[in-house]
């Protein structure tokens, strides 16, 4: 981490939200991976210190007071000393038989003479298996991204970048011309997440990408999916957005809509699928798409009819009688070649017509 005066909030959002983020991935393995942490401080060869580290330990109250202590202090000229930091980083006492991941925070590019310094680095990491995640924060430059995306890229990891509630397209610097502190060159197509939420999904994806297909099952099994919620929601809304695009300019005067719980295939798909059916009529509510006929309504008229859940295409107009819903979204959770997907279709509860649909991965 980059801990030069600007950094002061990235370094308390650390604070607030470390013990969070060890919670969660314990809980995400079960406790069957042993999560160690360990940090690298850097500054500039100005200042009072060039890097501190912290080693790797599994004594996460230790590894916590240290996080305290640290402060935002130094600076100065704009770049700073990145490359010392990632050099302290790759020598800390990795266990060899582990998932090995860094992130680094910094809102400034590594002060080098040449791009091969960085690429060297990034090529020893990659060597020893270790992914940098890099993380731009406040007034991060082109530059800077560039330098972050490169380290990123050539370890398999990610770039994130952190938008303080910003949208569209800045270059950072805060200038009066650009006024915007987030440098990330995306335009708006990005979905703002917290940072413990990014974190805490990528160690999860390294978890099932390496663990044991008998650990992955557990998982799935077990998953707490209402800890996680963004990404459902935005798997969830995606679907719901290509049914309404589909059916725009078509719809008349249908205006109410009758969620059914979701047909699964598979028992681990339970929890998952009355997590579904809540973050469906969120989605169709808060967006105003369609009005949702309330849920113990819903289900008292589905066990007076004996609806099989998503296999209604006879019968709507009953439907459309006992409740006043003008369509029907009916869905299905099940797997194609190993992976979980979301079907959803929008049915017409007079005619028994499917008016869109949509598949999504989940």
């Amino acid at each position: 981490m980059d801990t030069t005066g600007s950094m002061g909030d990235e370094i308390e959002k650390l604070c607030n939200t470390i013990y969070s983020i060890n919670e969660r991935i314990v809980k995400i393995s079960k406790g069957n991976i042993l999560a160690r942490f360990g940090m690298v401080l850097y500054r500039d060869d100005t200042d009072d210190y060039l890097t501190k580290e912290f080693p790797l330990t599994d004594k996460f109250d230790s590894f916590y007071g240290f996080l305290m202590g640290v402060d935002a202090n130094g600076g100065g000229d704009y770049p700073e000393a990145m490359l010392d930091g990632i050099k302290k980083t790759l020598a800390l006492n990795w266990n060899n038989n582990s998932i090995k991941l860094v992130f680094l925070v910094t809102d400034a590019p590594a002060k080098l003479k040449s791009l091969l310094e960085l690429t060297g680095l990034a090529e020893e990491a990659e060597a020893k298996q270790i992914k940098f995640f890099t993380v731009g924060a406040s007034e991060l430059d082109l530059v800077g991204e560039i330098h972050l995306r490169i380290l990123s890229q050539m370890t398999k990891g990610n770039f994130i970048f952190l938008t303080y509630g910003e949208k569209g397209e800045s270059s950072g610097g805060a200038t009066p011309e650009d006024p915007g502190m987030v440098s990330h060159h995306t335009g708006a197509n990005y979905q703002s997440r917290s940072l413990d939420d990014i974190i805490v999904d990528n160690v999860k994806k390294e978890i099932y990408n390496l663990a044991d297909q008998g650990l992955v099952a557990q998982l799935k099994k077990e998953y707490d999916y209402k800890n996680f919620t963004d990404e459902i929601y935005r798997r969830i809304d995606n679907a719901i957005q290509q049914i309404m695009k589909q059916t725009a300019g078509s719809m008349g005067t249908k205006k109410s809509v009758m969620v059914l719980p979701p047909d699964i295939e598979g028992d681990d798909l339970k929890q998952l699928s009355s997590h579904v059916i809540t973050v469906t009529e969120d989605i169709l509510v808060k967006y105003k798409y369609l009005a949702v006929v309330e849920r113990q309504k819903m289900e008292a008229i589905l066990d007076e009819i004996k609806l099989k859940l998503a296999q209604v295409v006879e019968g709507s107009d009953e439907i459309k009688q006992l409740t006043g819903a003008d369509t029907i979204l009916a869905s299905k959770l099940y797997y194609i070649g190993g992976v979980r997907v979301y079907f959803a279709k929008l049915i017409d509860a007079s005619t028994g017509e499917i008016m869109a649909s949509a598949l999504v991965k989940m």
